[in-house]
This record gives structure tokens, C-alpha cells and sequence, in this order.
């Protein structure tokens, strides 16, 4: 894996650091994080991640590599969930499109498997030191615990074998 860390500490404010290394210990990854490049595949759709990447390892070879994206708001640093395709020479390349067309993301290797069908949700923090951040962080987990209860619902029943949910 490419390890770039020297190169990455110039590209972030020390706040960024550190809260990149606050989502490291949520996520209890056992590596830095790393900024790696984008170059979008033709093929590639946005929010599509995992899909674009398996159909790059089809087509290219390389290995899936999962990981967390990190955004950076106004108001929070949030991790998501994301996926980016490892070449033969062990270089992380994400090839999925980005929101702001960025070149290249911060990426936080987590190479634990990653079950598609289970939403996954964001790891939020406030960035402000505001109450009203934190509060909304909570909306934003609420949400998904209810949203998540649902699509699971949903597949049950589709599904059919686990009856009434």
C-alpha cells in the first residue's frame, strides 16, 4: 500500500489532522489515512463505489480496497463508507466520481469486508465545538437507525423468510 502520510500532513490544517485522526479511532482502523488520487473510470457512476470498483477489478484486475472518504463541511468532518480500486503495484486509485470533482480524496484504509446490502452509516463530528451540531449529528444517526429498520423490513418481507418484522 502506498504510504504518502509526509506528503499528506502538508495538504491538511491541524485541525483536519485532527479530526482525521479522531475518525481513525472511531473507526478503529489500523492505518493513516492517505490521500489518494481520483481518476474516474468512463464507466464510473457517482455513489456507486463498490460496484464501479468490482467492474474495474473485471476488467483490469487489481483488488477492491475499502476504506472511509472523508468530507470536510462548515460544520462536521464525516466519514463514509467508500471503496477504491488497489493496482498491481499496491497504489490506492479511486475511480469513483466525486460531488466537487476533487483529484484526489483523504481515505482512510479499513480493509474490513463490506456487506452491500447493509447501509452503513456516516461517522459524523463536530467541527464548531456548537450544540446545535451535535444535535443535529444525533437527527442524522436517528435517522438512519429508523431508515435502516425499514430497508431491512422491506428486504424481509420481499424476501419472505423472516415474516412480520
Amino acid at each position: 500500500m502506498t504510504n504518502i502520510v509526509d506528503l499528506v500532513n502538508m495538504d491538511l490544517t491541524n485541525l483536519q489532522r485532527e479530526k482525521v485522526a479522531s475518525l481513525i479511532e472511531r473507526i478503529g482502523s489500523e492505518y493513516e489515512y492517505e490521500i489518494v488520487p481520483v481518476k474516474v473510470e468512463d464507466y464510473s457512476k457517482p455513489l456507486s463505489c463498490f460496484p464501479n470498483v468490482e467492474k474495474k477489478v473485471c476488467l483490469d484486475g487489481g483488488s477492491i480496497y475499502y476504506g472511509w472518504k472523508v468530507h470536510f463541511g462548515n460544520y462536521i468532518a464525516e466519514a463514509e463508507r467508500h471503496a477504491v480500486w488497489m493496482n498491481d503495484d499496491d497504489e490506492l486509485i479511486c475511480i469513483t466520481p466525486t460531488e466537487k470533482k476533487e483529484k484526489s480524496i483523504i481515505f482512510i484504509p479499513d480493509n474490513r469486508p463490506v456487506d452491500n446490502k447493509e447501509q452503513i452509516d456516516n461517522i459524523r463530528l463536530n467541527i464548531t465545538g456548537r450544540a446545535i451540531v451535535d444535535f443535529w449529528i444525533s437527527l442524522c444517526c436517528i435517522y438512519r437507525c429508523i431508515t435502516g429498520h425499514l430497508y431491512r423490513r422491506y428486504r424481509s418481507n420481499c424476501i419472505g423468510d423472516c415474516g412480520p418484522v
